[in-house]
């Protein structure tokens, strides 16, 4: 499927810090990179509030939602420490709220296979 006619909705990454996602979609990575840090490294500036550790930026193509969604595709910028070890053609559960932010992320295990993606999907817990 190429995705160069449609719009990604771009996720920011945020903690937890209690909340709960609203929703729930599995991915397919379809590109993974260090996200440039700007000109100057201005993006490395500990002032900045959006500056995050280490950061990625991840593109990919929703194969699963516990709700219905509009879009068929994501893009992320999140630490590299929350989802570790994975690489394009990965699956990955991500966790979101309102307002185009990502509160929590795991690699699918290895042992699921495309059948019961939806399944463990829907008992994923948002750690």
């Amino acid at each position: 499927m190429s995705q160069s006619n449609t719009e990604s909705t771009h996720y920011q990454w945020e903690w937890p810090a209690d909340r709960k996602p609203t929703k729930r979609v599995l991915i397919k990575i379809d590109k993974l990179e260090k996200q440039g840090e700007g000109v100057f490294g201005v993006k490395k500036s500990p002032s900045i509030a959006s500056n995050l550790p280490d950061a990625m930026v991840l593109q990919g193509t929703i194969v699963q939602s516990d709700v219905p969604m509009a879009d068929q595709s994501l893009v992320l910028t999140f630490p590299k420490i929350e989802i570790v070890d994975i690489a394009v053609g990965d699956k990955v559960a991500l966790g979101l709220i309102d307002d185009g932010v990502c509160i929590c992320a795991d690699k699918l295990p290895d042992s699921v296979g495309t059948q019961q993606e939806a399944e463990w999907l829907s008992h994923w817990n948002c750690k």
